[in-house]
């Protein structure tokens, strides 16, 4: 064989192993994901274990994981396993050993109310969304000043669950904190009327303290889809603030936040200092429990806190006025349970 033969058989192997080389090299480029520049995070977990892993553009999916060591008792002292919604199943349970339910200190809900509540409202268990909600990564949002320039609009709508609370708006501010709202938190008085407020899978979930909050939920879950007319309550409601009788969604995605929610952090939230039976939590908090209770794995964004403003906090739209925890929020253990939790493995904190 004549050397002039042998270079080209040579030559065709090498541009083969070329090739080849460089079609393995696409491959493995196609499958890793691309990464963010964001802060890097904070460990994140389930209901049953702690998780970890790198913030992207993309929620986190289950091949991502990577499992961290978090305690059972740990994860159960922080966030007891209930349900998220109140059900009927759920209110009976409540039920069996007393006629009414203590919900605070000086909150007593009477048990024809409840039920009445549990059985107006939707079953959230049938809900394909809430259903669905288990298996996916959500990402409670706070109205912290700290999302202000930081343009995480698009992060924060990628998530398959977004949870807001209150008033907080979403129309010109769309670049800090997105547009999507899949489950939004409040209580009558805070319940905000704009559509863009309810724009994603537009459930309403109903922080109920009072008995009167139960009554506002059922009727407004009993409401007449079609119909342009605000609910006719068959009572007068006493509320702090005139309430809407009637929101932009549809009845049955109004649901009520589990009450036992509010009775545990009610608890949890007592300041030994003050010698408190217990002190309200923010619904902030009631809302990164209903989301541990509700979704795979929890990420939370705008809890920002500064110590120059006392513990309070400004927000991400209006003026500043370091707000800090008042009324009946006051002289409460949260903060430091708070960071208790921030400062734990059990969910990922976006700073």
């Amino acid at each position: 064989m004549s050397i002039r033969r042998e270079l080209k058989i040579l030559t065709l192997i090498f541009v083969l192993l070329s090739l080849v080389l460089i079609s393995l090299e696409n491959n493995i480029l196609s499958q890793t994901p691309f990464v963010s520049v964001l802060p890097s995070p904070s460990p994140l977990s389930n209901q049953s274990k702690s998780v970890q892993f790198v913030l992207r553009h993309e929620p986190v999916e289950d091949k991502e994981i990577q499992a961290a060591n978090v305690s059972e008792s740990t994860s159960e002292d922080l966030f007891p396993k209930m349900d998220p919604f109140l059900t009927v199943s759920t209110a009976k349970d409540l039920l069996k050993t007393n006629k009414s339910f203590n919900l605070e200190d000086k909150f007593e809900i009477d048990g024809e109310t409840l039920l009445q509540s549990a059985q107006s409202t939707a079953d959230p268990t049938k809900n394909s969304f809430v259903k669905s909600a288990k298996l996916k990564s959500c990402i409670v949002v706070g109205a912290g000043s700290c999302l202000r320039g930081r343009n995480l609009g698009a992060v924060i709508d990628a998530y398959p669950v977004v949870i807001r609370m209150n008033a907080a708006p979403i129309r010109g501010y769309e670049a800090l904190v997105g547009s999507k709202t899949d489950i939004r938190l409040l209580y009558p008085e805070s319940a905000p009327r704009s559509s863009t407020s309810y724009q994603g899978a537009g459930i309403v979930a109903v922080v109920a303290y009072k008995q009167d909050d139960f009554i506002w939920a059922a009727q407004l879950a009993n409401q007449k889809q079609n119909s342009s007319k605000p609910v006719k309550f068959e009572k007068t409601l006493r509320f702090w603030r005139k309430s809407p009788s009637k929101l932009p969604v549809h009845s049955d995605r109004i649901f009520i936040v589990n009450p036992q929610t509010g009775q545990f952090l009610f608890r949890k939230c007592r300041d030994d200092r003050s010698r408190r039976n217990g002190a309200r939590a923010t619904i902030g908090m009631v809302a990164i429990h209903l989301a541990f209770n509700l979704c795979r794995n929890v990420s939370v964004v705008g809890f920002c806190y500064g110590k120059d403003t006392g513990g309070g906090y400004n927000y991400y739209y209006g003026e500043d006025r370091n707000t800090g925890l008042k009324g009946t929020h006051a002289n409460s253990g949260e903060p430091a349970y708070r960071a208790k939790i921030f400062s734990s493995e059990l969910i990922h904190v976006i700073n």
